[in-house]
């Protein structure tokens, strides 16, 4: 079978409009529509959100577990976290985690967590492995107060069902780059 010149050229044209067409339903898709914001793979997105640092850990027996230096451990909440349920993210340490959390009667639970797989020190691995922990069962509200850390900031205090305490700060927004 042969193929004569013009409809070679026929169907490359045909092509080429259709990819033109294409193009241009997805300009137009996106036209009106505000500028994107960072959004993470659980579908949090940090415009707006408060981040959520960890700055005091309190072990059953009273002591202080020494926080990792450098990146702080934090958690983003989708939906605030004041609401009834929503999208989680954040930092246990070393690797990024992601999932679900839902109100409790006396707190919250972290519900389908999942974690990268990074390697780090010994000092976060072992900070992550006991947030990891804790995040699996439901973390009791025991306080909450203002902080001056941030405009309208708080601090929420949680204790773990092995009876250690996770005491959180809010702090500004960020903004990846």
């Amino acid at each position: 079978m042969t193929h004569k010149p013009h409809e070679s050229t026929g169907t490359w044209r045909s092509l080429a409009s259709g990819f033109a067409l294409l193009a241009l339903g997805v300009l137009t898709a996106c036209a009106g529509k505000p500028a994107a914001t960072s959004r993470d793979a659980a579908g949090v997105t940090d415009a707006g959100l408060a981040r959520w640092e960890l700055v005091r850990w309190q072990t059953t027996e009273g002591a202080e577990r020494t926080l990792p230096v450098g990146e702080p451990v934090f958690l983003l909440f989708s939906n605030g976290i004041d609401a009834e349920q929503g999208a989680v993210s954040g930092n246990t340490g070393c690797n990024q985690v992601r999932g679900g959390y839902a109100k409790t009667a006396s707190g919250i639970r972290f519900t389908q967590l999942i974690s990268t797989r990074r390697a780090c020190e010994p000092e976060r691995m072992a900070i992550e492995s006991g947030l990891q922990a804790a995040f699996s069962g439901s973390l009791e509200r025991v306080a909450a107060q203002p902080s001056d850390a941030a405009p309208g900031g708080r601090q929420v205090m949680w204790k773990t069902s092995a009876g250690e305490l996770l005491q959180f700060q809010e702090r500004e927004p960020t903004r990846r780059k």
